[in-house]
């Protein structure tokens, strides 16, 4: 990897087809310092040393620190997104938003839910999931506990008050999961949180905190890539990051959990 970013030269053939930059080295040497970044952080438990040494030379190169550098696959009506193929068609009724995941997000007042998460209210059914029934409010939101199967999450449903099992949360097949949403693959929010990670462990300069923010508003405001209704507004951003800081003691679990 260390190779090939080094041997990326902008003075050579540029090939414009490129799927990923069109061509743009400056980009594709920034993706490759990120992976390294990140191949080095998966290293930061099993060898600690050689870990340091991986994460300094990749912060060294020049990594990625803004959405515009994201490395993604776009998606059109002719190459579409496979995921977003598969949940708008044989597999629509049968994929929901995991309880934990979906509790967090309410528990901490995420704005990301109203982006990410639709719920049919009232269907009893696959095909009475329909844009009627649709309501993504982040207050009706509910997720599908683990550990239950067609018939015993009846229990649950019951409990619940609801009408059945297709009434949890899913994600919205209208905008996330859409058959033309970009396939994101390195991104600046990744990246800023490994570095936070780096920092709170000593091996990169900066604040810790500035790094952990940039990298939950690179990925709030990279949302509105999937759709222009999936935005979430600088205010709501703001808001979440001053009710939900990083706190020294539990640094490192915040930093995983985004």
């Amino acid at each position: 990897m260390t190779e090939a970013t080094a041997a990326l030269d902008a003075t050579k053939t540029i090939e414009r087809a490129d799927v990923l930059y069109a061509g743009d080295v400056a980009k594709w040497k920034k993706f490759g310092n990120s992976l390294l970044l990140r191949a080095g952080m998966r290293l930061s438990k099993v060898d600690p040393a050689q870990a340091q040494q991986v994460v300094q030379k990749a912060i060294q190169g020049g990594v990625i620190t803004s959405n515009a550098d994201n490395a993604s696959i776009k998606h059109d009506p002719n190459y579409v997104n496979g995921p977003g193929q598969m949940l708008n068609s044989t597999e629509a009724a049968n994929f929901y938003l995991a309880a934990p995941f979906a509790d967090y997000l309410i528990k901490t007042n995420d704005p990301r839910l109203k982006s990410i998460a639709v719920r049919y209210v009232g269907a009893s059914s696959g095909p009475e999931q329909v844009a009627a029934r649709a309501n993504t409010d982040p207050a009706v939101q509910i997720g599908m506990p683990f550990g239950y199967d067609n018939n015993s999450i009846s229990a649950v449903v019951k409990t619940l008050g609801l009408k059945s099992f297709y009434e949890f949360s899913q994600v919205d097949r209208t905008r996330m999961a859409k058959n033309t949403a970009p396939m994101f693959l390195v991104t600046a929010s990744q990246t800023q949180l490994l570095m936070a990670e780096a920092a709170q462990r000593g091996w990169t300069t900066g604040a810790v905190a500035d790094y952990f923010n940039n990298g939950v508003r690179a990925h709030m405001e990279q949302l509105a890539s999937y759709d222009a209704n999936a935005a979430v507004p600088t205010a709501a951003i703001d808001t979440y990051l001053k009710e939900n800081p990083l706190v020294a003691a539990t640094a490192l679990e915040q930093i995983n959990t985004q």
